[in-house]
């Protein structure tokens, strides 16, 4: 009896550390009112395991976006700005899963005019690592030339300017088709001091982690298939960082 006794309490500790190892990793996420393949985007969202969401819905994405979709998430929908700064930090990953052109102008021009965008804004002041799901603002997305929206070269040309400019910033831009595997990898990334130590890091890597693990004279490790923004890439180059990809 006192045998069956010691292995339920066992089982309890073990299920207990994985459910708390799961509730420490968080990605908060800035839904804006896109449609463009949202289906794709909230099914494999709500089938990434490991993690909790944290959500910020702006109003037009509440219109926009079936509230099954919304729902899916079983997200806890922030509506403050004290809880969302809180979050924001507390995040491991920043996931815009619906860009719209208008949150993207806004966001590449440092407008803040709901919580949304201010939110977005002070995750990038912040040097989070942050990912943008592209096709609602992307115009070479098949369905955004299907609909006849790029068919103004200038236009286009400011969208992808728009783009250029918050990879600049440090986010990454990835289509939907890729949310399961790099979101994923991403979102579960933990960063603890031996990785540190050994100057290694994969997923995506950013101008604040190249800054804070790269000596001089020392190379840095990025495992094979990471992402490394545009800004740290110029630190990178800026400041003579020796790059070796490991397995």
């Amino acid at each position: 009896m006192e045998f069956e006794e010691r292995v339920k309490e066992i089982v309890r500790e073990v299920v207990n550390s994985i459910l708390n190892d799961k509730k420490s990793r968080k990605a908060l996420l800035f839904i804006t009112g896109g449609a463009v393949n949202i289906n794709e985007i909230f099914n494999a969202l709500s089938e990434i395991d490991g993690y909790a969401y944290d959500a910020v819905i702006s109003e037009s994405a509440s219109n926009v976006i079936p509230e099954t979709l919304l729902n899916s998430l079983r997200a806890e929908v922030i509506t403050s700005k004290s809880q969302m700064t809180s979050v924001i930090k507390e995040a491991n990953i920043i996931l815009i899963p619906v860009l719209t052109r208008n949150t993207l102008a806004k966001a590449a021009l440092g407008i803040s005019d709901n919580l949304v965008t201010l939110g977005i804004q002070e995750a990038i002041m912040m040097g989070k690592k942050i990912v943008a799901v592209k096709d609602s603002c992307d115009p070479n997305e098949p369905v955004n030339v299907a609909l006849g929206f790029t068919k103004n070269a200038a236009y286009n040309q400011m969208l992808l300017e728009y783009m250029k400019r918050l990879g600049n910033m440090g986010v990454t831009f990835i289509h939907s088709s890729q949310i399961k595997e790099f979101i994923g990898r991403a979102a579960s990334e933990k960063k603890d001091e031996a990785v540190f130590k050994k100057k290694e890091v994969s997923g995506v890597v950013t101008r604040n982690d190249v800054s804070v693990m790269a000596e001089k004279g020392e190379p840095l490790y990025i495992k094979y298939g990471s992402v490394i923004t545009p800004l740290a890439m110029d630190y990178i180059e800026d400041n003579g960082i020796e790059i070796r990809y490991i397995k």
